[in-house]
């Protein structure tokens, strides 16, 4: 036991209250860092009187019964104790205990707002009135760049990581380092700017973590999300193993459900992923869902996985409405999926018009070449070659540059060939033989033109393994009927038998399922 865990039980054990708050106001962070369990025993101690002539620490003792560690018996959701604050830190204290309160239960813009108030509270105050709680300033600062990343306000939450991130330093808090970098990390690796990814990366403190410790999840994902995008099968599925459960850290949930879909897109299976998702989506408050990052990650997240299973009218329909979010860069990652899911349609005009669109205005490097393959590809069935060759240029500097070989494996084999050769470029070998790794390509092809509702009726009828004299009974149309419709079937989804029909189908259900594969 430390010199500090001694002092404080002593004082605790004699009822020397002033002796504790003083301890705890000039030790926080030390004890955050390394004796939490004394730290919540000293809390759930302290007599009422001195918690309401304290009200910093009832929204400490909320705090500290709440945060993950090694017990398992704890609280599912952070609940904010009402108390009236009288000093600077009290203040700062109750904001963020009810910000944090409030995105538990998915509030997410009222939990901005508190935030914002927050802000507006330290920005009025003089400096040298902010030395006596600069120690708790770290752990504050980090709740409320949570609130304002979950919130969908991905710039100000970096600034926010960054500043808990320099505070921390100062009093040598390094498990709010750890958390404040991997956090700073995620975002950069969420927008593709895998670089100042990296750099946060290599802040991240190395430390021992206490039992199931949430600190790690962040840096973790990032991990993940740069292993991803470079098509690194083994860094992404180590990082994504080594991460705590989902009960540690229940903030996560969506961020962890994005990243492993992403990892099933490339490399496993995302129909499983697919069910994986509404599951996890079914066992959280719906409000969780409606707003913000997570709203945005769960609607992308899912239109992927159905565009990568053959579903793109799904996948259009999962966007839809996204693009009126105010969450940050919402509207471009869906401009993204929408773009591929009209071009796996058949219909190229309409993503390349998409595509052109968003392309001026993009913020994401991510986002920006995505944008421009899409347009290669859709010039390209456009048969504008040339014009496709140049865009395609510009994606693949923009792959190269920023180690995002992960758009790569949007195009199909067919694709990729004729583009390089449209403009005049190749694509490294070792790049190629990681793109040759992963799923042969994110976003399958579908028939060029959509069905009709009876030539969708005909397919199916096929995939159950109808005779023409069958479908012709149960549908009460002449058996010449249905062969003229099959004629038209096979001419659209490019086949010349039953059975490579049956095959197609089976393969891509969302030709003939009534209402998609979801």
């Amino acid at each position: 036991m430390s010199t500090l865990d001694e002092r404080l039980r002593g004082a605790r054990t004699i009822g020397d209250w002033p002796a504790v708050i003083g301890l705890l106001d000039a030790n926080w962070s030390s004890f955050m860092q390394g004796s939490r369990d004394v730290l919540r025993e000293t809390l759930n101690a302290m007599p009422a009187e001195v918690l309401e002539a304290n009200a910093r620490w009832i929204a400490a003792k909320d705090y500290l019964n709440f945060i993950p560690d090694s017990r398992t018996v704890r609280p599912v959701r952070y609940q904010h104790t009402a108390s009236q604050p009288t000093g600077l830190l009290d203040v700062l204290a109750a904001l963020t205990s009810r910000s944090c309160s409030d995105r538990f239960v998915g509030a997410f813009e009222r939990a901005v707002e508190t935030v914002r108030e927050a802000h507006a509270t330290i920005a009025d105050v003089p400096r040298e009135s902010l030395v006596a709680i600069r120690p708790a300033l770290a752990e504050l600062r980090m709740q409320w760049a949570i609130t304002l990343e979950l919130g969908g306000y991905l710039t100000d939450a970096v600034h926010g990581f960054e500043r808990s991130y320099d505070e921390a330093l100062v009093f040598d808090d390094l498990r709010i380092a750890a958390v404040a970098a991997g956090s700073a990390a995620f975002l950069h690796a969420l927008l593709g700017d895998r670089d100042e990814a990296e750099r946060w990366l290599t802040r991240v403190p190395e430390i021992d973590y206490e039992g199931r410790d949430a600190g790690r999840i962040a840096a973790g994902l990032a991990r993940a999300v740069v292993a991803l995008d470079e098509l690194d099968l083994d860094a992404a599925r180590e990082a994504l193993d080594r991460l705590p459960d989902d009960d540690v850290s229940p903030e996560h949930w969506v961020m962890r459900q994005y990243v492993e879909s992403r990892y099933a897109v490339k490399f496993g299976d995302p129909r499983a992923q697919l069910v994986r998702l509404r599951a996890a989506q079914r066992s959280h408050l719906p409000s969780l869902s409606q707003s913000g990052l997570n709203q945005w990650l769960l609607r992308c997240t899912e239109a992927t996985l159905l565009l990568a299973v053959g579903d793109a009218r799904g996948s259009r329909a999962a966007v839809q409405g996204l693009p009126d979010s105010p969450a940050e860069l919402a509207a471009e990652s869906a401009a993204v999926v929408s773009a591929w899911a009209w071009l796996r349609s058949g219909e190229p005009a309409k993503a390349l018009a998409i595509a052109v669109a968003n392309l001026a205005g993009s913020e994401s490097i991510r986002a920006s070449a995505e944008l421009w393959a899409v347009t290669a590809a859709a010039l390209l069935q456009l048969e504008q070659p040339e014009t496709a060759g140049n865009a395609f240029s510009t994606a693949l500097r923009l792959v190269q540059q920023h180690r995002l070989y992960t758009v790569l494996t949007r195009l199909d084999d067919s694709e990729l060939a004729a583009l390089t050769a449209a403009a005049g470029v190749a694509v490294p070998a070792p790049l190629s033989a990681l793109r040759e790794r992963a799923n042969r390509h994110s976003f399958p092809r579908r028939a060029r033109a959509a069905l009709t509702h009876r030539e969708s009726v005909v397919l199916r009828h096929l995939v159950e393994g109808n005779s023409i004299d069958r479908i012709a009974e149960l549908e009460h149309v002449s058996r010449n009927t249905i062969k003229t419709q099959m004629r038209s079937l096979f001419r659209k989804i490019e086949v010349t038998s039953r059975d490579e029909a049956v095959r197609l189908g089976l393969a891509h259900p969302e030709l003939w399922a009534p209402d998609g594969v979801a």
